[in-house]
């Protein structure tokens, strides 16, 4: 082994391979071009064909005897005379300026009669002098390639989303047609340039902000998942976007730019306003719990029941330790609504006791109804509470009213019932006349219209007491 000026040795394969005879290399070479995976070929500086590799064979179905010493191929690959005298004429220019192209795409008729795309980069060759002695072009077979990205842009143009693609300087290369009847700009106004953004977002300080993100977005290479901005469309109406984005990268991992999806949910946004409204503006508290009971909306009747603001509820779920201090009663509490969380199932008349922030003690009825998503996914729950504080406390007073009152019938019901027996004896022992037995009778039925009045009273009074009241007492307060 060997060592170059810089004291590093020289790799002994690199120095045997330049001690090789000369025709050695030229075979080594020759081997390298015939049999490599890419289409190569070698031309002259008149355009013969002078290498035509295997995978040119195979991708062209013409074979190098076929081909090579003549430039008579390209009739064949382009058999229609407008199309080559289009290509020929693009690398007709390359070669009179001394230029190499890159990913230049042509379609190529091959032997069989298929149809291949094909991407082609070439470059030229000069002597020490500096005279052209020919040209290498390398060739890629994209045909299926091809088809793939076709349907693949035929899905994204035929999408019912707003679909379009950005390359790394926010420029737009595809904007479908569902983008079309949204912006109202069509793909012809779009595709090529950044400006668009401008017509949507025409306030600079708006713009600003949205922008901001979207570059911060291709800066970090973060993606979007529903980030909501307003649009002013062609037509000049406003309307509400949710975005989502996805980076696309390469083979190699680099980027090439993002997918944009767009969803147009101004009709959902102004449903959700005006459904918000509602719950703001209802006399009963109304809550929206997520699916980790998070709190999200927290109405004006909840902060009045509760005592707790809004602003100290909403975005976690702590509000329940507050409300529910006594650990033992609010693993109990807690248990069902995780259950019911679990279940996706609603509860109907729960009642559980709530310590309010300035430590009162209310009675809440809750129901809740699970909401879902047009996919059936959870997105939570709508939680009714109505305080019931005072309904039960009137409840346990009717409760304590109707004893204390059937306590005071007992006595006289009992006088009636003993005056009756007393005459059924006097009766049978023929002790009273008929004159006496009348005036006792029609006593006793005073004493028991009277009694007959106060149950009637009773019954006026604690009928409106219970939204529902017991069986039995109902059929004794009716008979």
């Amino acid at each position: 082994m060997t060592e170059r000026r810089d004291g590093h040795p020289f790799c002994d394969g690199f120095e045997a391979f330049n001690k090789m005879d000369s025709s050695i290399k030229e075979e080594f070479y020759q081997t390298l071009l015939m049999n490599a995976n890419l289409w190569i070929t070698v031309l002259s500086p008149t355009g013969c064909i002078e290498i035509w590799n295997k995978a040119a064979e195979d991708i062209t179905g013409y074979t190098a005897s076929e081909v090579q010493g003549s430039n008579e191929i390209w009739k064949q690959l382009y058999p229609d005379p407008d199309y080559r005298k289009e290509v020929t004429a693009r690398i007709n220019a390359a070669l009179k300026e001394r230029e190499s192209f890159t990913n230049f795409e042509t379609t190529i008729i091959t032997k069989s009669g298929d149809r291949r795309i094909i991407s082609w980069n070439a470059r030229f060759v000069a002597d020490k002098n500096g005279w052209v002695i020919g040209y290498v072009t390398m060739a890629r077979d994209i045909t299926e390639k091809m088809v793939i990205q076709n349907q693949f842009r035929t899905l994204l143009l035929n999408a019912n989303a707003w679909v379009a693609f950005i390359d790394q300087k926010a420029q737009v290369r595809i904007w479908n047609k569902t983008a079309e009847a949204i912006s109202g700009y069509s793909a012809e106004e779009v595709e090529g340039s950044n400006a668009i953004w401008k017509q949507l977002y025409p306030d600079a300080d708006y713009r600003a902000e949205v922008t901001g993100r979207i570059q911060e977005m291709l800066k970090t290479k973060n993606t979007l998942d529903r980030f909501q901005s307003k649009i002013l469309a062609k037509n000049g109406e406003t309307k509400i976007i949710s975005w989502n984005t996805q980076e696309l990268v390469d083979i190699t991992g680099k980027s090439e730019g993002f997918i944009i999806i767009g969803l147009d949910v101004t009709e959902n946004m102004k449903l959700f306003t005006r459904f918000r409204n509602l719950l703001m503006h209802a006399n009963v508290w109304i809550s929206f719990i997520d699916p980790k009971a998070s709190i999200q909306i927290w109405n004006p009747a909840a902060e009045a029941i509760s005592g707790y603001s809004a602003e100290e509820v909403e975005g976690s779920n702590t509000i329940w330790k507050e409300l529910y201090p006594d650990p033992d009663y609010r693993a109990e509490v807690t248990s069902l609504i995780k259950k019911t969380l679990e279940q996706e199932k609603g509860l109907d008349k729960f009642e559980s006791v709530i310590k309010t922030k300035d430590g009162e003690k209310k009675i809440i009825s809750w129901s809740t109804k699970a909401l879902k998503d047009n996919e059936g996914q959870l997105e939570g729950f709508i939680i009714i509470g109505l305080d019931v504080t005072d309904q039960r406390q009137m409840q346990n007073d009717i409760i304590g009213f109707i004893g204390e009152t059937a306590m005071r019938l007992k006595n006289p019901v009992e006088v009636i019932r003993n005056n009756i027996f007393d005459l059924t004896s006097r009766i049978k022992s023929d002790e009273i006349d008929q004159e006496d037995l009348l005036l006792h009778l029609t006593i006793q039925m005073k004493d028991a219209d009277q009694v007959i009045e106060n149950l009637r009273a009773l019954n006026t009074a604690i009928s409106g007491a219970f939204e529902h009241l017991p069986e039995a007492l109902v059929k004794f307060l009716e008979e």
